[in-house]
């Protein structure tokens, strides 16, 4: 809507401002020669017509930003209704998200109302005044004619000027109209444009010549609010190659801590190495390739498997997407599919199983082939044949490469070279899975009780 209001300003603004200035000006001059002192009167109009303007612009301009802030929660509304459509029919709840919607769009009403007739009030007592000049010109001009000052015929062309006079005014201040509206839409779109990323290459950043993967946390601390740090004085030396399992109840900050691998977030407090490198001088989009992530929820685009899969490498070949594809244990399924690597998924991949979007976007990620991978809860809501073939996937992903795995399922890090388990943001315990189990202390007891809720004989009351 914000580009419409622009494109529809520059549209008119290229012809109407053209003919109408010519005009304005052409009929001015020849009713300066017709009658100098009736000319100026006509200039008049000009004080007021500025003074009106100057009192309604700001009043417009306020009024056509909240329309379109109601405009676009509206379209928010509207689209959050569409995307959580089953969690709305799950719940039969139709028929309160259609008054929702309905009394957003009635609110709405009221700032376009209040637009529209702002903008009618400016015209009518621009248009009111028009009259009120025009009138004065054909009496003054009446008494000119009588006065023996000017011709018939001269007062018949004056008359005549008069019109093509005022006509490109009222069209300029129509246009003006339309002007406030794409102010209000340009500056709503450059504040968007406007906004700089927090994450940012800084001066002098380095380049990467080979990445080896060796990671560093050093007394790392982060907090999304100053006084509650997610992350607490965290130190954890990772050799290339390595394979990590973070572990750790809801809330632990497992999650952050990745996401300041990747660099979502910057650190609050210490620093974070790449090859002895603090990550923060290093260039961000090399950075960024050097690394792969999935996630529980892998977004898939609208297209096909093949275009889902080359979207990190686009000049990938054929033969590289299915040898990724198989690396991932997705060329089984795909296959089997009528059109192979062309079906398409969907929107997000809707036309695909959990398990079948997690395995391709472990292809997409092996296709990309980053020294290091994060693997964030890739396994914790799919089905028990899925999540085998992930894992398996996952541990052929291991070599050369240096591996963090975030799990709430146990079983799938056993492997771990090692496993780091958190709680409120530190380290509590680090070791494998044999020597964590033989220490008795939280991850044992989060394993016993994972173990027993599978075997069925746990009771809840």
């Amino acid at each position: 809507n914000d580009v419409a209001a622009i494109q529809q300003f520059t549209n008119l603004a290229v012809a109407t401002m053209t003919n109408s200035i010519f005009a304005l000006f052409l009929a001015l001059g020849i009713i300066f020669v017709l009658n100098w002192k009736l000319a100026l009167f006509c200039l008049l109009i000009l004080p007021f017509y500025y003074g009106v303007i100057r009192y309604f612009h700001p009043k417009i301009r306020e009024d056509s930003h909240k329309f379109r802030e109601k405009q676009s929660q509206v379209a928010g509304t509207l689209g959050e209704i569409f995307n959580g459509i089953k969690v709305v029919k799950s719940f039969a709840m139709e028929d309160l998200e259609m008054q929702r919607f309905s009394q957003m769009t009635k609110d709405n009403i009221r700032p376009e109302l209040e637009l529209s007739t702002r903008s009618y009030q400016m015209g009518s007592i621009l248009g009111s005044f028009n009259d009120f000049v025009v009138a004065g010109l054909f009496i003054g001009g009446a008494a000119a004619v009588m006065g023996d000052q000017m011709t018939i015929g001269d007062y018949v062309a004056f008359t005549g000027y008069l019109g093509i006079l005022f006509s490109p005014m009222m069209a300029l201040s129509l246009l003006l109209q339309v002007a406030i509206t794409a102010h209000t839409g340009m500056e709503r779109i450059c504040n968007i444009l406007d906004i700089r990323p927090e994450i940012a290459d800084r001066s002098g950043a380095f380049s990467m010549n080979e990445v080896k993967g060796h990671i560093e946390f050093e007394d790392v601390t982060f907090a999304y609010k100053e006084d509650r740090p997610a992350i607490r004085h965290f130190n954890l030396d990772v050799k290339p190659g390595e394979m990590i399992a973070v572990v750790g109840p809801s809330g632990s900050g497992k999650s952050t801590l990745m996401s300041l691998l990747t660099r979502f977030h910057d650190v609050s407090e210490g620093v974070i190495r790449l090859d002895g490198r603090d990550i923060r001088t290093l260039k961000y989009e090399e950075y960024r390739r050097n690394i792969g992530i999935v996630l529980q929820e892998n977004f898939l685009f609208a297209g096909t498997i093949a275009d889902n899969i080359r979207y990190g490498k686009p000049e990938a070949s054929i033969r590289e997407i299915r040898a990724a594809a198989e690396k991932a244990n997705a060329l089984e399924f795909i296959d089997e599919l009528p059109d192979g690597l062309e079906s398409v998924v969907g929107e997000r991949g809707t036309q695909l199983s959990g398990g079948q979007r997690q395995r391709i976007a472990i292809a997409r990620t092996l296709l990309k082939n980053p020294r290091i991978l994060v693997f964030d809860e890739a396994t914790s809501s799919l089905d028990t044949i899925s999540e085998h073939l992930i894992q398996e996937a996952l541990y052929g992903l291991v070599d050369n490469r240096t591996v963090f795995v975030i799990a709430h399922r146990l079983s799938t890090i056993q492997r771990a070279d090692r496993i780091v388990v958190m709680e409120k943001g530190r380290i509590v315990e680090m070791g494998n899975h044999r020597e964590l189990l033989k220490n008795g202390g939280v991850y044992s007891r989060m394993f016993n009780v994972q173990e027993v809720a599978k075997n069925g004989s746990l009771k809840i009351d």
